[in-house]
């Protein structure tokens, strides 16, 4: 998950170049509407530079793409281009420039994105600028972004997000997610598998995750928070330099905890059965029957686990 100072410039800056169209009024608009044959379970590649893009369902076996190109004056519409290609039985959308971008000339028309899939489509989106919101996919879920959120609301299997500075909001997941942001926060809610999530400097917080086997998270500078049921022999890895680790979980939980910091404070509010040397910087016991492994470490902040 490691990115250098440099690459991280170089994509600020495209952002910026990319973004400056937005900055004036559209004034002109083309809409293009098209739909194609498709397996339930089919393919479905989308990749945009410029403009929002939504993707949701329905149980016909054909996806149906909405392009809108929204452009300051009717001649910049012709520097986009749509092109949709059916390659074995699965759709491939690109967004085409006909000028390269200088920050001096930046692009001057964006292309804003609506596709229903069926209802087992796996789906891959890659964009430059824009929000990507998904809404009931069933199949098989990637989105990567430098600059826009990610929304995901239901997704019947396994999702893959990433973005530089873009918030990533999951609710009600069936499958394993594997997130990444640097500057954004992740916030899941409602997860039945596995998680493995990273940031630089935002926020991650999960809830509603008794299913999950295993949770892995980590944050440079942004706080981490757990809320819900832990699962009886559920993994949790909680990693932060310098945020507060906060968990809260019922009464009655059973789990094995470890914890430790270096100039930060530990809290716990459940009766701990200690084990191995007595230390303030590092805690490690067993709660009620044990079971479930919560394991958290933290340079500079603050650890606190919780009643609920």
């Amino acid at each position: 998950m490691k990115r250098s100072k440099h690459d991280i410039a170089l994509l600020a800056i495209l952002t910026i170049v990319i973004c400056l169209p937005s900055l004036g009024f559209a004034r002109a608009e083309d809409k293009i509407v098209e739909t194609y044959s498709l397996e339930s379970a089919g393919k479905v590649y989308l990749e945009n530079i410029s403009g929002d893009i939504t993707v949701s369902s329905w149980d016909k076996n054909e996806i149906e793409i909405t392009a809108t190109k929204r452009g300051r004056r009717e001649r910049d519409l012709d520097d986009a281009t749509v092109h949709i290609r059916q390659i074995d039985g699965n759709i491939r959308i690109i967004t085409r420039h006909d000028r390269e971008f200088s920050l001096f000339q930046p692009s001057s028309v964006s292309v804003y994105y609506e596709i229903i899939v069926p209802a087992k489509a796996s789906v891959k989106v890659k964009s430059i600028s824009g929000d990507v919101k998904v809404r009931k996919i069933g199949g098989f879920l990637n989105v990567e972004t430098v600059s826009g959120e990610i929304e995901v609301r239901v997704a019947e299997n396994d999702v893959q997000c990433k973005s530089i500075s873009g918030d990533i909001d999951l609710e009600y997941v069936n499958g394993d997610a594997e997130l990444e942001s640097i500057s954004g926060e992740i916030s899941i809610q409602e997860i039945e598998g596995s998680v493995e999530a990273g940031t630089v400097s935002g926020d991650i917080e999960l809830e509603a995750f008794s299913y999950a086997e295993e949770i892995e998270v980590s944050s440079t500078s942004g706080d981490i928070e757990l809320r819900g049921e832990l699962s009886p022999g559920g993994i949790y890895r909680l990693d932060s330099f310098s945020g507060d680790t906060e968990v809260v979980v019922p009464s009655g939980s059973d789990f094995e905890f470890s914890a430790k910091t270096f100039s930060g404070s530990i809290e716990c509010d459940f009766e701990l059965k200690m084990s191995g040397k007595l230390d303030p910087k590092k805690v490690r016991g067993t709660v009620g029957k044990g079971g479930a492994s919560l394991t958290i470490s933290s340079f500079s902040g603050e650890i606190r686990i919780m009643k609920r």
